[in-house]
């Protein structure tokens, strides 16, 4: 299984990651339900769900305090074994 990140939003933003974009909307529908989804798609359109490119230097606090700057494929390697969300900015 091959996983990939998945930007949801723009300015506040989760990052899930999953297989495919179809397979990454389905799983945070799951979590945050229809709605918080329709209301992505309404506010940011066709920016609401991006692929983030594997080689992009990404800070990830997988402690919450330190962090670990690398890219995201090998954020993937280091700290995601299956599908699940990945990140979450803060507000």
């Amino acid at each position: 299984m091959k996983l990939k990140i998945f930007r949801f939003g723009n300015d506040r933003c989760d990052w899930v990651c999953h297989e495919s974009k179809e397979k990454a909307i389905q799983f945070y529908v799951s979590i945050c339900g229809d709605t918080c989804y329709q209301d992505l798609l309404e506010f940011w359109g066709d920016e609401a769900v991006t692929e983030e490119p594997m080689d992009k230097v990404f800070t990830f606090y997988p402690d919450e305090e330190t962090p670990d700057k690398d890219t995201f494929e090998n954020l993937i390697k280091k700290y995601c074994d299956k599908p699940d969300f990945f990140a979450h900015s803060e507000l």
